[in-house]
């Protein structure tokens, strides 16, 4: 469980406001899918997802998620084993991708539906072949490409549901 940072109720809250304020004044088909937009933006929200101009190293004190994540990773890494990561979101993912490599000091591969097959099979066999331990990022959209992997942990988010989303 992580709590919503200050940061991220707010942001919450005024999702929630915009769309009160503004709901009337949508016609019936309109309606749905403002409600959709809605029900996406608070999922980012609660995800840690920040506006796209915010450096990927201020995520850090604005996701309840990435401070409960952090220092999961950094245990699970000091065990020396990999681990997997999933986001339902490109931007998330492409900022955890740039965060993590800061930390940690190298290239962390991240796999989504962007790539290539060519890329796809490089961040793979990136990962694969990795002596040390290593996060490995995967899109939701990676869920119809198939790869083993030597990672013996995976980080869920809420919404996924790996049984379908994810062949390993």
């Amino acid at each position: 469980y992580a709590p919503l940072t200050p940061a991220q109720s707010a942001a919450y809250d005024l999702a929630l406001a915009d769309y009160t304020r503004d709901v009337h004044t949508y016609e019936n088909g309109e309606r749905t899918g403002a409600v959709l937009a809605l029900l996406t933006r608070l999922k980012q929200i609660c995800d840690g997802l920040l506006p796209e101009e915010t450096p990927a190293a201020d995520m850090i004190e604005h996701s309840g998620k990435l401070l409960v994540l952090l220092p999961l990773l950094d245990e699970i890494l000091s065990r020396g084993e990999s681990v997997l990561l999933f986001t339902q979101f490109v931007r998330l993912g492409e900022w955890l991708q740039s965060l993590l490599s800061e930390r940690l000091g190298k290239p962390i591969p991240f796999l989504h539906g962007g790539l290539s097959p060519q890329q796809r099979r490089a961040q793979i066999d990136t990962f694969n072949q990795d002596a040390s331990p290593l996060p490995f990022i995967l899109s939701r959209t990676y869920s119809s490409y198939r790869t083993k992997t030597p990672a013996p942990v995976g980080i869920f988010g809420p919404g996924w549901k790996a049984p379908s989303d994810i062949r390993l």
